[in-house]
């Protein structure tokens, strides 16, 4: 161990968190981030845990505005299986870039896998919903951290119950 951990009852050594009071990292800034996930129903928000794994790269293929296909970001709870282009504004897949092409493959545990794409006329490869998906994954872990932090802070056993629900989920889907 580096330091020396803080006991925060007679049983369970642990180290703090990294928490502190600036305008960027307060209580309250941790509980507007979380309020989306609070609102839903546990099951709601556990199916928002992609249960494979998805892609940091995917590029627009309606504009040239973003650089190494980084410029695809999720369109969030509301419509998880989809992004939007941040140069143009096109949401994917859509009519005019529908996922028409898919292949499959046995992952590690032996479980097929199916991975839907779309492929324009030159040959290029658009995985749109693999892109979701691992925003998605991040967005739920971050969602789990912070819950964790405010349990940690202020004691409400809700938002421990929330961040350990998440953490096991994410568990099952990625071992």
């Amino acid at each position: 161990f580096i330091g020396t951990p803080v006991m925060a009852d007679d049983h369970h050594p642990v180290f703090p968190p990294a928490h502190n009071t600036n305008a960027y990292n307060t209580t309250e800034a941790y509980e507007n981030q979380v309020a989306d996930i609070l609102a839903m129903s546990e099951q709601d928000m556990l199916a928002l845990v992609p249960e494979q794994n998805g892609f940091i790269f995917c590029g627009c293929p309606n504009c040239d505005g973003n650089t190494q296909e980084l410029g695809l970001e999720w369109c969030g709870p509301d419509d998880p299986q989809r992004v939007r282009c941040r140069s143009c504004d096109m949401v994917f897949p859509n009519d005019q870039y529908p996922m028409n092409e898919s292949f499959e493959f046995l992952d590690r545990r032996g479980t097929m896998r199916t991975w839907r794409y779309h492929q324009d006329a030159a040959g290029t490869e658009y995985f749109f919903v693999a892109k979701a998906r691992y925003q998605a994954k991040h967005f739920m872990g971050t969602r789990a951290l912070w819950l964790a932090t405010l349990y940690n802070v202020t004691g409400d056993r809700a938002y421990a119950r929330r961040a350990a629900l998440i953490l096991h989920r994410l568990a099952e889907c990625y071992p």
